[in-house]
């Protein structure tokens, strides 16, 4: 099997170049319309447009679709990373789904969802996720808020640099060729949306119901079909056994445990979920009459709309 993992505009290009710090052998591909974000990768793509284009996302999609027409990833299992509620994020990632659904090739998402304060990125970004929804394998959401939670006094660069470590750990691990990291990746493959949630407490257990709390905030526990665990360092069989207990009280989810030396402290991946939170960030979604492509066809991010609390 040929992996790789592909990286669209500032964001994703950024988790990739964390993640060539640890994975050398994964085959990568930065897309986007900044050359300064495609600096020290190995397979990039510059999507040449002007400043004028930035006003509309459907302009930037149209000429994404151009030069992208050809493009062959030669991979037969990707992982595709993106911020979600800007305009590069949500022009690229659809295009690139959509190349791979069209080759029969399994793909899993990873989106950065905009901070709560970031209001006006929110009903994009929904959008953008329901019609991804419908074109990838699996989609992994990581939510920023969590960031602003655990660290509120760092700089916004600095949370977007903890957010690429655990976003790397998670990577590293799912990426993994033997069978085990396939079993993992296999974790993901099914329809509806997987969560990842962080904590950092001084115990273990402090760090895992943290964790679950979190978790619980953003979905209903009782549609969580796995959780995969991932823990900071080795763990002896009495933190295996109390691992276990915790997560065995959480309803009827299978349970998956790993470790790495490189996790932030403790990572939980929860799939099988038809909504999170993020799904009322498009009030419109449940509208199926609606075309997925509505946004860009309309250009909707020329009208200006005021925010309703």
């Amino acid at each position: 099997m040929i992996q790789g993992v592909i990286g669209l505009g500032t964001a994703g290009c950024k988790i990739l170049k964390a993640l060539k710090e640890e994975r050398k052998d994964i085959i990568t591909y930065g897309i986007s319309f900044d050359e300064e974000d495609l600096k020290g990768l190995d397979n990039t793509i510059l999507i040449k447009t002007n400043l004028k284009d930035f006003k509309s996302i459907y302009k930037l999609r149209g000429i994404a679709k151009k030069q992208l027409k050809n493009l062959d990833f030669n991979l037969s299992f990707a992982f595709i990373v993106s911020g979600l509620g800007g305009k590069v994020g949500s022009s690229l990632s659809p295009l690139v789904c959509e190349k791979f659904r069209s080759k029969g090739i399994p793909s899993i998402f990873i989106g950065m969802m905009p901070f709560k304060f970031e209001k006006s990125k929110h009903f994009l970004s929904g959008r953008t996720l329901e019609y991804i929804r419908r074109l990838c394998n699996g989609i992994i959401l990581i939510d920023n808020d969590e960031l602003l939670d655990l660290y509120p006094n760092l700089t916004l660069q600095e949370a977007y640099s903890l957010s690429n470590r655990y976003i790397t750990s998670a990577l590293s691990l799912l990426l993994d060729p033997n069978k085990e990291g396939w079993n993992l990746r296999k974790l993901f493959l099914r329809e509806g949306y997987t969560l990842l949630t962080l904590a950092e407490e001084d115990s273990l257990e402090g760090s895992l119901e943290e964790a679950l709390k979190k978790l619980y905030s953003k979905a209903d526990i009782k549609e969580i079909k796995d959780i995969l665990a991932l823990f900071k360092g080795k763990i002896s069989l009495r933190d295996l056994e109390e691992i276990y207990s915790i997560l065995s009280n959480q309803g009827e989810a299978n349970i998956f445990v790993a470790y790495d030396n490189k996790v932030i402290k403790t990572l939980l991946l929860a799939n099988g979920l038809t909504k999170t939170k993020f799904s009322y960030y498009d009030p419109l979604q449940t509208l199926d009459q609606i075309d997925p492509d509505y946004e860009y066809s309309i250009g909707l991010d020329e009208i200006n709309l005021s925010y309703i609390e």
